[in-house]
């Protein structure tokens, strides 16, 4: 995959997560709470036009994530740390694509809707949520620091990490005041941080390919 098509991906990722979700809230009825109600309650069985969120927030934005994650795989200088981080990047992306299919049974505004684990699906979302966050936040930190040894990702060290922390503490500290709020917050902090490490990568493919044509003859 080149450099440039794998950064695109990664800048459409944010677009393609945040459309799914708000759509998705706009076909759901007004009992649904953006504060308290779960982003994943949009997909779940009982969900209005739950294909807007799985399809799109889910399966469209984990395969362009893990197109991001092949281009800086690409990119990448060695390091423990750096193949560390782009492997939990593409992590997420995967995971990402299969809360498209793992299913809630319900929504939290249906009554007597228990997520407890009464299906294998609604099991396998909960396992699979607890691995896109893993690899949100292996991914932002341990490229932080992979960032420190590669002079063209250097300066976007300390960004990543106020990402990395701001997006951290929003999700802890947010759940005082309603999950549904905690979430959306906090991805969309990480997501932002998604689409500046996207465009370095656009920027370094557009100065590669520059960088060619002047050496060519």
């Amino acid at each position: 995959m080149s450099l440039r098509l794998a950064a695109l991906c990664g800048l459409l990722a944010p677009v393609a997560f945040t459309v799914g979700w708000v759509a998705g809230v706009v076909a759901q009825p007004d009992a649904y709470d953006l504060v308290n109600d779960a982003v994943s309650d949009l997909g779940a069985l009982t969900a209005d036009q739950a294909w807007i969120y799985n399809r799109i927030s889910g399966n469209l934005t984990g395969l362009l994530v893990v197109a991001l994650a092949c281009g800086l795989w690409k990119a990448r200088r060695s390091g423990l740390e750096g193949k560390a981080g782009v492997i939990a990047l593409a992590v997420m992306g995967v995971s990402q694509f299969f809360d498209g299919w793992f299913r809630l049974d319900c929504r939290g505004i249906d009554a007597g809707c228990d997520n407890g684990g009464t299906s294998w699906h609604a099991v396998a979302h909960q396992v699979e949520s607890l691995v896109t966050l893993s690899g949100m936040f292996v991914s932002v930190f341990a490229l932080a620091y992979a960032f420190t040894r590669s002079e063209r990702w250097r300066d976007l060290r300390v960004p990543t990490l106020i990402a990395g922390f701001t997006s951290l503490t929003t999700i802890v500290g947010l759940m005082f005041v309603g999950g549904g709020i905690a979430a959306r917050v906090g991805v969309t902090v990480w997501f932002a941080w998604v689409a500046l490490v996207s465009y370095r990568l656009l920027t370094i493919a557009r100065d590669d390919a520059r960088s060619a044509a002047q050496v060519s003859p």
